[in-house]
Order: structure tokens, then C-alpha cells, then sequence
């Protein structure tokens, strides 16, 4: 599914509600859908100590919100899986991502702290 395009601004940010069925992992922040849209995880940068792109991603049906493109066909997104974890987060307790202050303040996004405690 192609994300819609004509989406609300929000705080400067357009925000696009779209599924992502994840084709490739380029890294613990990055990946491509089948639909060929690049997705880069709006609040965590990769570990660069991290060996290998997260594959675990492969095949997952991720819901994600689009805040941000920096070119045509890339977003930078929030995902989660369908249990509702955020994605972002995952990648971050697995070690192979951090957390990026800076894009959590640009995008004004929670911490992964305060992710996990909202859903409870």
C-alpha cells in the first residue's frame, strides 16, 4: 500500500499513515517496503559496533507514521510491529540501535521510556 500522499501538516511535519510490508533491511534505522518506499525509524540512529542489519524485520506488516521526506519514495517514520511495540524501541533493547535525542526533539517524540509506559 502506498502511503497517502496528501496527508495534514503537523508542527512543520507532515504526518502519513501507511502499512509497510518490510521487502530489505539496509540498517538497525532503515529499511525498504515491497512498494519499493523507503523507511528510515524517525528517533534511533544504528550502533555502529552492530555486525548486522536487524533481518527480524523482514516480512513483518508494520504500521507506521510518516513525519518527514527528505527525498521522493523516503520517509522518516515511526513503525511498529501488530503487537503495538514501537519498532524504533525493539531495535534499541536488542543493542543494535540508540536512541537520537535530537530527532526525539525535532519530531517531538517521546524516549523509549516513556513509549514503553504508555502502554501500560
Amino acid at each position: 500500500m502506498r502511503p497517502n500522499l496528501s496527508a495534514s501538516r503537523w508542527a512543520g511535519m507532515f504526518l502519513i499513515a501507511f502499512t509497510c510490508s518490510v521487502a530489505a533491511v539496509t540498517s538497525a534505522g532503515s529499511f525498504q517496503c515491497t512498494d519499493s518506499t523507503r523507511v528510515q525509524l524517525a528517533a534511533v540512529r544504528p550502533v555502529v559496533s552492530a555486525s548486522a542489519a536487524p533481518v527480524m524485520l523482514i516480512a513483518q506488516k508494520l504500521r507506521c507514521q510518516g513525519f518527514d521526506s527528505k527525498v521522493p519514495g523516503q520517509l522518516v517514520a515511526t513503525c511498529r510491529f501488530q503487537s503495538g511495540e514501537d519498532v524504533g524501541c525493539s531495535l534499541v533493547s536488542q543493542g543494535v540501535a540508540r536512541e537520537d535525542a535530537n530527532k526525539q526533539q525535532r519530531y517531538d517524540l517521546p524516549t523509549c521510556g516513556e513509549r514503553a509506559e504508555a502502554r501500560r
